[in-house]
């Protein structure tokens, strides 16, 4: 694996972990109050997951691209969820 897609796939990672805590955050301070726990876990879950999905396509979409279904199973690319 090249080390420029090393980067992009840790950087991609460990950007995960700040979007987390501002989904929580913004979850306890706005949708909480208004539609109560159950409905802001489902609204922030929807929101993180999708935010997650662009963050990674966005970083990894071009490289993604170039690599074989061997080095795409190393970066959490399964062979069905990405056509060659």
């Amino acid at each position: 694996m090249k080390s420029s897609l090393l980067v992009r796939v840790i950087l991609t990672w460990v950007f995960f972990v700040p979007m987390a805590f501002l989904n929580g955050a913004i979850r306890e301070k706005w949708y909480r109050p208004l539609v109560g726990e159950l409905r802001a876990h489902q609204i922030s879950t929807a929101l993180g997951s999708g935010a997650f999905f662009l963050w990674a396509f966005f970083m990894l979409k071009k490289t993604v691209a170039q690599l074989d279904r061997t080095k795409l199973l190393l970066i959490g690319v399964g062979q069905s969820d990405y056509a060659v």
